[in-house]
């Protein structure tokens, strides 16, 4: 039979919930981030007014439904 000290298993357990808890965290933070760059792939942004929309898939060069300029399609830069 092992023989542990109160204090290690402790220290034991402390760490395996540290460890188990960080693993959830960064798959959180994995999944949000993932999301949030599925969700930002087909939209643009207006070069005049700034307005965000999502435009035809067609089309390379479109018309804001705000302002109604002529916009290109350009990937959306992180911020």
């Amino acid at each position: 039979m092992f023989h542990i000290s109160m204090a290690t298993l402790i220290c034991l357990y402390l760490a395996a919930l540290s460890i188990s808890l960080m693993a959830i965290w960064l798959g959180v933070v994995a999944m949000r981030t993932r999301r949030e760059g599925n969700s930002r792939k087909g939209i643009s942004l207006c070069r005049i007014c700034g307005f965000a929309f999502r435009p035809p898939e067609s089309q390379s060069v479109f018309r804001c439904p705000q302002c109604e300029s002529l916009n290109e399609r350009k990937r959306l830069r992180e911020i």
